[in-house]
This record gives C-alpha cells, structure tokens and sequence, in this order.
C-alpha cells in the first residue's frame, strides 16, 4: 500500500529517477533495452515494462495500480510467463528461445526498481547481486541455454556477413559447429518454465 493517490504513483513509476532504476540489471543479452507503457484497465491502471531484444519482447513486466480511498494505492507487480514471449517468436515463424532466465532477470530488476521508487531510495546492489546469484545457482542450465541462444545469434549474423561476402566454405563451417552445438543442447534436460509473481501491499 502506497500513501498517495494513483495518479501520483503511476508519474513517478513511468518517471523512475536513474538511481532506483534497476532495469539494466536484465538487460544481459546483445541489442536488449527495455521501456515503459501505461495501460488503462477498468478499475485502474497498468504499467508495463517491455524487456526487448532487437524490438521484440522477450519479457513483459507489470505493475498493477488500484485506488484505495481517495489518497491511497494498492501496488502488485508480477511477470509474464517465460514462454509467452517465446510463443509469439515461434507464431512469426522464429526459432523458440528459452528466455527463463533472462524473465527472471527482468521480475527482479522490476520488482527492485518499482520498490525503490515508492521508498524513495537508490537501488540497493548489493542485494540485487544476492538475488541474481541465487538465480543463477538454482537454474544453471537456462543460463546454459540463454548463452547458448546468444551464440546462435551471433553465428547467424556472422553467416549472413559472409554469405553476403560470398564466403561459402566459411559459412559451411558455421552451420556445421551450429548443428553440432543444437544436438548438444537437445541432449540436455529440460527444465520447466515457471510462473514469477510478486506483490507490494
């Protein structure tokens, strides 16, 4: 709960001063940026942080406003489900990405920056190091995968470079090292992706 009406919380949310803002945090891939949209809902309104790669979302972060009395509002912050972003990549004819960790990157620094702003506070850093730690050691292998996808990115990129160069044995060479790296990660055991919810009450 937030002693100041709606208006007021969503202006200074959509305003975050640069010392409570911990978006850059998430922000661990190549070409990655993030901004900010309200969404008017029926009882209230939303924000939404939009965590992006090369303009398209990879996750969606929000901040749910409700008015509480004519001078208080009650604040819940919550993420996407990881594969929604990837389902989307797949339905305009993408490779799926497994952007577990990187959703997870994004309800911390989300929820760490929506925190600060209300209190008033810089981003505490320490403790985002703490919790990003603790990530990473829980969900080794969707790290695994985040790097593996940032690779494949780059290799496609290098690829398109030299076929537009006319280096076709250098571009054999990548498709191999490609396949070889996708029959590795297929060999790998999944790990399911979870749903990230928060709450500030």
């Amino acid at each position: 709960m937030v002693n100041e009406p709606l208006a007021s919380v969503s202006a200074k949310l959509v305003a975050m001063p640069q010392a409570s803002d911990a978006t850059r945090f998430a922000l661990q891939v190549a070409e990655s940026a993030v901004y900010v949209a309200p969404q008017s809902e029926p009882d209230g309104e939303s924000l939404v942080w939009h965590f992006t790669q090369r303009g398209r979302d990879y996750c969606r972060f929000y901040a749910e406003l409700r008015q509480d009395g004519a001078a208080k509002t009650r604040v819940r912050t919550h993420s996407e489900l990881a594969s929604d972003a990837a389902d989307a990549i797949v339905a305009e004819g993408g490779k799926r990405p497994d952007h577990t960790y990187l959703c997870n990157m994004a309800r911390l620094a989300g929820e760490e920056s929506v925190s600060a702003t209300l209190q008033g506070r810089p981003v505490d850093n320490e403790a985002m190091l703490r919790r990003i730690r603790v990530a990473v050691a829980a969900n080794p292998l969707a790290v695994g995968r985040t790097a593996a996808d940032a690779m494949d990115d780059a290799a496609r990129m290098m690829k398109a470079d030299n076929a537009a160069r006319g280096d076709a044995s250098r571009t054999a060479a990548m498709d191999a090292a490609n396949q070889a790296r996708e029959q590795e990660l297929r060999s790998k055991p999944s790990v399911p992706v979870g749903n990230y919810s928060g709450a500030h009450r």
